[in-house]
């Protein structure tokens, strides 16, 4: 029996509900995952997959307006394999380190709806927006700042 190591990629658009459901890891070893193989290496070469490893980042994106969170999670997986390459059992993973993205939203204070489709990096970027928004309209709107799930800024 031969130790092998790859490096996998899992990738998921998920809604709310099915974000609420996740779990880290669920795009490489969950249920009806399809990780793609990016890298191979023998044992005898494990810093060198560690190494690889650390060019990469578990991405767990609520930025996008378009009601989605992006997931890409990245992991080595150790296997045993027979002569000819072929999986035999999984022994372990070592995932990439995390970053998680969040983006921000505007909310209208009385509709508990955003106002602009617009996502914004930072809460003061949002309210910079909103400041020059109400001045060039003159008009005043009652309104949050609070990211994807609604949780407010404070």
């Amino acid at each position: 029996m031969i130790q092998k190591i790859i490096l996998v990629k899992g990738f998921a658009n998920l809604t709310k509900r099915e974000y609420t459901k996740f779990k880290k890891g669920d795009t490489i070893y969950g249920n009806d995952s399809e990780p793609k193989e990016l890298q191979r290496w023998n044992e005898t070469d494990e810093n060198d997959a560690l190494k690889e490893l650390e060019k990469y980042h578990c991405v767990y994106d609520t930025r996008n307006s378009d009601g989605f969170t992006t997931i890409q999670e990245y992991a080595l997986e150790w296997f045993d394999c027979d002569d000819d390459g072929e999986f035999i059992s999984s022994s372990g993973y070592k995932f990439a380190d995390e970053k998680i993205e969040i983006k921000y939203y505007i909310y209208d204070d009385f509709l508990e709806d955003t106002l602009f489709t617009q996502a914004f990096d930072t809460p003061d970027a949002a309210i910079r927006f909103m400041n020059e928004w109400q001045k060039d309209n003159d008009e005043v709107l009652s309104y949050r700042i609070a990211d994807y799930y609604g949780n407010e800024v404070e």
